[in-house]
């Protein structure tokens, strides 16, 4: 999921999405059998619109940092993406989302483990 999103966040403005995504398969997927590279990017799809639902979560807004100049990308932590990477999906009116509690309990969970005291 991370490799997925640093790829797409390297993407220029003229940059189409189609387009970028057809190039992901060829260049950055080619090892993979054409069903493994489908199965991942609809997965990367489905979890990407699930997380883009929690974007007006105020709980979101703690784990992220604003654009330094407008129209910028907004910095999300690290431990967001894992969540994401590895939260269940469920389905909230025909369209998948995570549950907010159990998203950002991982999320305080993945950051705890990081820490070292």
């Amino acid at each position: 999921m991370k490799q997925l999103l640093s790829y797409f966040g390297e993407l220029g403005e003229t940059d189409n999405r189609k387009s970028s995504t057809i190039r992901l398969l060829v260049e950055v997927m080619a090892d993979q059998k054409l069903g493994e590279r489908a199965a991942l990017l609809t997965s990367f799809e489905l979890r990407i619109e699930a997380l883009s639902g929690l974007y007006g979560h105020p709980w979101f807004r703690a784990w992220t940092l604003a654009p330094e100049e407008p129209g910028g990308a907004r910095l999300i932590h690290e431990a967001v993406i894992v969540a994401a990477a590895i939260q269940p999906l469920i389905e909230v009116d025909h369209r998948p989302a995570f549950d907010p509690v159990s998203f950002f309990a991982r999320v305080l969970d993945r950051t705890r483990s990081q820490g070292a005291a």
